[in-house]
């Protein structure tokens, strides 16, 4: 009767062949969810400028975990995180052991320690077990490094000797906390850096110190993976995103850049609309010789931004008021960019810059205004070209006005960006 059980032996082995390629395919659909869900508190040009060092046989160390845990994991070979905030360690924990080749551990430091919240850094001797708990995954080096917890200045120099010949080292808010600099212009040479929203930069060692003790050759990265189990077998769900994560990673300040750069070009076309408008609808300039014999020249004209059309005064003033707005934004422009947007502070020239706009087109379309009314009560012609001209004016006020409300809203962005710490943010 055994002959029996062979086709249903048969059945059941077909039936589980069919359902293996599509349960790993739901496995994979999965985890890309659980990727495409991770908002990483970075700005576009920081997250691409870390990918683009990233490549799939790399092994990546991570002081302080969070999205950026489960994002940049897909772009390596092994991952390997280190989280000192036990809270943030649970809700993080189920999402990254779900992660097939990434590793997650606590070392913990205690509420109410200064430097525990996301406000405050720290200083190696109040993180020294932090800083040192790169030791626990045994590994011998690594080929890229994100420095973005707390103590950064201590874990850039710790983890020198645990760095690949080819190490790349990524230090996050470095532009805008000058006491990291210190100890990378001591031990590194800058490859690159991001200045727009919490900023980045890109370090490659220029030195190796001497290995700490208790370091070894690494083991398998099953070896590690018995070591570091998480006891849980059903890890919920992705944590909901935090408040204090509102930027997510289309950077706050990256778009606010963005407008910015617009409302500029539409005030540059509102200045260039009323040097066209006045040269061409409005004014009339001519030179012609008064005494042929002693060689005397002088000016006549017409402009109708006047009452009396003889005087040209009105229209070289709108000529005045849109140029020095032109240059102005130009030179703005081209310093903020030979100075890398000021070394992260442009917002705070941008805002200056255009409250001064705002008020220099307010007193412009104000002026423009009381001596097209008094053409106007003298019946001088173009009556429409002189109304749309003072328009435009009060628009460039508004533009700038907009302007300097954006680069506002783009300092304080970059203000919390500085204050608030890494792309991990506690619940």
């Amino acid at each position: 009767m055994l002959w029996l059980c062979v086709p249903c032996l048969l059945a059941l082995l077909l039936a589980t062949a069919r359902a293996a390629p599509s349960q790993a395919s739901k496995l994979h659909g999965e985890l890309q969810t659980l990727r495409n869900n991770a908002h990483v508190w970075m700005s576009n040009h920081e997250q691409a400028l870390i990918e683009s060092f990233l490549k799939s046989d790399h092994k990546m160390l991570e002081w302080g975990s969070g999205y950026s845990t489960l994002w940049f994991s897909q772009f390596v070979g092994e991952y390997y995180a280190i989280e000192h905030n036990r809270e943030w360690h649970q809700t993080m924990a189920p999402n990254v052991s779900d992660l097939p080749n990434a590793k997650l551990i606590l070392s913990a430091v205690e509420a109410g320690h200064k430097g525990w919240d996301g406000h405050e850094e720290g200083t190696e001797e109040q993180f020294l077990e932090y800083i040192h708990a790169v030791k626990q995954f045994g590994i011998a080096s690594f080929d890229r490094v994100l420095v973005d917890g707390r103590a950064r200045a201590a874990c850039a120099e710790y983890v020198l000797p645990y760095l690949a010949p080819d190490a790349v080292l990524f230090i996050h808010d470095y532009v805008v906390r000058p006491h990291y600099h210190t100890v990378a212009q001591k031990h590194y040479t800058e490859i690159a850096r991001v200045s727009d929203g919490q900023t980045l930069v890109v370090l490659k060692p220029r030195s190796r110190l001497q290995r700490p003790q208790g370091a070894r050759q690494a083991p398998t990265f099953c070896e590690v993976d018995r070591q570091l189990k998480r006891s849980s077998t059903q890890p919920p769900a992705v944590q909901k995103q935090h408040p204090s994560m509102a930027y997510g990673d289309r950077s706050t300040s990256s778009a606010l850049r963005a407008w910015v750069g617009l409302v500029s070009f539409l005030q540059l076309g509102a200045a260039l609309a009323v040097i066209l408008i006045t040269y061409y609808k409005l004014s009339h300039i001519s030179s012609f010789s008064v005494n042929a014999g002693n060689r005397t020249y002088e000016s006549t004209g017409t402009c109708l931004l006047n009452a009396d059309t003889s005087k040209t005064d009105m229209c070289i003033y709108a000529y005045t008021i849109a140029g020095v707005s032109i240059i102005a934004t130009f030179i703005v422009a081209l310093f903020l960019c030979c100075t890398c947007d000021l070394c992260g502070c442009g917002s705070v020239l941008e805002f200056l810059f255009a409250a001064a706009g705002t008020a220099w087109w307010a007193i412009g379309a104000i002026v423009i205004m009381q001596h097209s009314f008094a053409a106007n009560n003298a019946d001088v012609a173009n009556h429409n070209w002189r109304m749309a001209e003072w328009i435009i004016c009060w628009v460039g006020c508004g533009l700038f006005l907009l302007l300097a409300l954006l680069s506002f809203a783009r300092m304080i962005a970059d203000l919390c960006a500085c204050c608030g710490g890494s792309n991990k943010r506690y619940p």
